[in-house]
């Protein structure tokens, strides 16, 4: 029990370590919205699946796993955003 103690005082104390500096905070409006994205080519669709919040290129590897039942197709980018879906981490639409 006194261990414990000892541990949690010597945790809490922050173990005589200088803390890092926060990360500065992003300015507003920054997010998804604002990432440097590569442009879409004209006339580039974009796929979701019906019963997820990811959007894809085609030519995305979870894109082409997406069975056609569940697939979405937007016209652009502001369009599937506007449904409600976030870019793909992979293939960065």
């Amino acid at each position: 029990m006194t261990r414990i103690l000892i541990c949690c005082l010597v945790l809490a104390a922050g173990c005589g370590q200088p803390r890092a500096a926060p990360a500065p905070a992003k300015p507003a409006g920054a997010g998804i919205e604002s990432d440097a994205v590569a442009p879409a080519a004209p006339g580039e669709q974009f796929v979701a699946s019906r019963d997820r919040q990811v959007f894809h290129r085609p030519s995305c590897k979870w894109a082409q796993r997406i069975t056609p039942a569940h697939r979405v197709v937007y016209a652009s980018r502001a369009e599937a955003r506007r449904a409600g879906k976030r870019p793909c981490a992979v293939c960065n639409p």
